[in-house]
C-alpha cells in the first residue's frame, strides 16, 4: 500500500511541541508497516518555512523513508474523483 501524507501530519510529526505529535508518530509507523509513504511536491513546498535549510527537510524526509512524487494533471484529476465521491457518499 501507498500512503499519501498531508503537511498537517508531517508538521505535527517533526515538531514535538506539537499537541498531535504522538498521533501523527503513530500514523506514519503504521503507514509506514503497510507500505510506500509518500508526499507531493506542493506538500514539500508547504514544509520548507519549517525548516532551516533544504539539506535538514531532506534528511527529515529521508529519515521517514518519504518519497516525493510530483503530481501532474492525470494524478490531480484522479484525485479530485476519488474526493467527490467520497463527499457525495
Amino acid at each position: 500500500m501507498i500512503t499519501a501524507l498531508d503537511t498537517n501530519v508531517l508538521l505535527d510529526l517533526f515538531r514535538t511541541d506539537l499537541p498531535y505529535h504522538s498521533q501523527a508518530n503513530q500514523w506514519v509507523k503504521e503507514a509506514y508497516s503497510q507500505g510506500q509513504i509518500i508526499l507531493c511536491d506542493i506538500v514539500y513546498a508547504e514544509l520548507v518555512p519549517a525548516f532551516d535549510d533544504r539539506a535538514v527537510l531532506d534528511k527529515a524526509l529521508h529519515e521517514i523513508n518519504a518519497s516525493l512524487s510530483p503530481v501532474n494533471s492525470t494524478i490531480a484529476y484522479e484525485a479530485g474523483l476519488r474526493w467527490t465521491s467520497r463527499t457525495l457518499s
